[in-house]
């Protein structure tokens, strides 16, 4: 399996995801200090601009962390020890909210679905009227797992109207790929990631809160040091409570300033289902499987036959045709890969990683996809 090393490395996971030569460019610009004006100037900017994916009036705080950091900031500035919260998990991610829960010393209950599917409005409007002392869900809006897309907007139909329960959503790799809209669904904590729609490296997390997120706040009594939102208020005056990543904060204001335009955000969100569908044309044309039902936008996981082992299709893939997918995580591990539809990822882009997908099977089993099938393959 030799290299073809007249192709350009290709990167098509759901995050981190291809940097683009505007963003590389900011990335190696000169050091500014971050206490300075000309970093207040363009810090304030970045994150007026932030509200335009976050669809929000409410303050868009920059931590420097990854998106996990973020996470742990919206349970540890919101709620108390033996506060009990409602887990939503269909995946790795939805795990990741239970096991937080349970280091943070809060009462878990949890709804699972299977991997891959999402859970029922029903079901959790039931889990609510029985648990009155419920005071948070915790769900994704796309598990990255599975590439399921979980009912956000009628989640927080449940929660709304209700002062004593908060909506928490782990956005991470649907901002900006998904139509979310914090204000007027009445998320109440929203959380996003550099390395996805944002096409920065990882690092670097944003986090939102609703006015009755705050009023939570005021009482939460779980320790905070580092992701104090309420050291963080000096972010409105262009500063952070700590150091600043003053070099990540440019390049997202690069990324940033172009969606200014009409429509900014509607034109990624309208790209990335662009070539979610013409995945799903690819699925078809293979008689493939999409693994996740609803399909997330951002993400799309292909069901492998059971005879093709994924970790094996995937370094073949990497090694032959220098296209990185992703693959299955934990139960899911050589079961499905994922291929990515978020941030710089263009169309040729996408042709050429599923073209090499399409090869792949065939190597491995010529029944599976002929060559017949790869002339005629449809995007």
């Amino acid at each position: 399996m030799n290299k073809q090393y007249n192709l350009k490395p290709l990167l098509l996971t759901p995050g981190p995801v291809p940097i683009p030569k505007l963003i590389l460019d900011s990335l190696s610009r000169p050091m500014i200090h971050h206490r300075c004006s000309e970093f207040e100037d363009i810090f304030k900017q970045t994150k007026t601009l932030l509200k335009k994916i976050f669809q929000t009036k409410q303050e868009v705080f920059i931590l420097n962390a990854s998106g996990t950091g973020a996470m742990a900031s919206s349970l540890l500035n919101t709620l108390s020890p033996k506060d009990t919260v409602l887990v939503l998990s269909a995946g790795k991610f939805g795990e990741r909210w239970a096991e937080m829960a349970l280091t943070y010393n809060l009462h878990l209950l949890k709804l699972d679905a299977s991997w891959g599917q999402t859970v029922s409005i029903q079901n959790v409007k039931n889990l609510i009227d029985k648990n009155p002392q419920i005071k948070a869900i915790l769900v994704q809006a796309c598990e990255t797992s599975t590439g399921v897309l979980h009912p956000i907007k009628e989640l927080a139909t449940l929660t709304r109207d209700n002062p004593n329960i908060l909506l928490i959503v782990d956005a991470i790799s649907a901002l900006g790929a998904v139509d979310i809209n914090m204000d007027q669904w009445g998320i109440d904590v929203m959380i996003g990631g550099s390395q996805k729609s944002f096409c920065l490296p990882a690092g670097m997390s944003f986090i939102a809160l609703s006015q009755k997120a705050w009023q939570f706040n005021e009482s939460s009594r779980l320790p905070v040091y580092y992701l104090d939102l309420k050291k963080e208020k000096v972010q409105a005056k262009g500063q952070t409570a700590f150091s600043s990543n003053v070099t990540f904060i440019q390049a997202l204001h690069s990324f940033l300033l172009p969606l200014k335009e009409i429509n900014g955000l509607d034109k990624m969100i309208q790209k990335s289902e662009a070539l979610s569908q013409m995945t799903h044309r690819f699925c078809k044309s293979l008689n493939l499987n999409i693994f996740a039902a609803p399909p997330s936008p951002s993400v799309t996981s292909i069901s492998l036959p059971p005879h093709i082992d994924g970790v094996k299709l995937k370094k073949y893939i990497e090694q032959r045709y220098q296209v990185a997918l992703g693959g299955g995580q934990d139960k899911l591990k050589g079961r499905i890969i994922r291929v990515g539809h978020l941030g710089a990822i263009s169309t040729d882009d996408l042709k050429r990683g599923l073209k090499s997908l399409a090869l792949g099977l065939q190597f491995f089993d010529p029944r599976l996809v002929t060559k017949k099938d790869i002339e005629l393959l449809k995007f």
